[in-house]
């Protein structure tokens, strides 16, 4: 009898390493085109927005987001990247990171806002670049209030925290 259990659990260790080996090779594509190269998000310092916008006053901060799970804090507002499409960005093909040679088509970035005041989260996507006209997109939480802007021409985008 102990022979027949210990068969059998030789068995199942063997099957599960044939499906970790398997696993390995199969490894899936990233569906959300993550960026894994080439230069890291850079981070403007915070400023205040002199215009109020939609009658708030804002602060903002320019970012270059590269890559999904960055993340930036301020006015009590988590911005945490989770998917990420630039054509515009150096991208990995077969295992070499290269230079994009596409700088007209559109971005799309999708942000997920923590709010510190509430433990609320909700997400925000903003498709930008590629020729589009002026970008924004805010928060359905009124205090505060966030956002994400683009200007054309622009490489960055632009975080914006509500002040009142």
């Amino acid at each position: 009898m102990a022979k027949v259990v210990l068969a059998i659990i030789v068995v199942i260790v063997s099957l599960v390493g044939v499906v970790a080996t398997a696993y390995s090779f199969y490894r899936p594509t990233p569906t959300n085109n993550a960026q894994l190269c080439g230069p890291g998000s850079t981070f403007s310092p915070v400023y205040d927005v002199t215009n109020p916008i939609n009658g708030k006053y804002y602060q903002a901060v320019k970012t270059n987001f590269t890559n999904i799970d960055q993340n930036f804090v301020f006015g009590s507002v988590t911005f945490l990247v989770v998917e990420l499409n630039d054509p515009s960005l150096p991208h990995l093909e077969n295992g070499q990171c290269v230079a994009s040679t596409d700088k007209t088509s559109p971005a799309t970035i999708k942000i997920q806002l923590s709010f510190a005041t509430d433990g609320s989260t909700e997400p925000l996507t903003m498709t930008f670049k590629g020729g589009l006209p002026q970008q924004q997109v805010f928060s359905a939480h009124s205090y505060p209030r966030a956002g994400i802007l683009w200007y054309p021409g622009d490489a960055h985008i632009v975080l914006i925290v509500s002040k009142n």
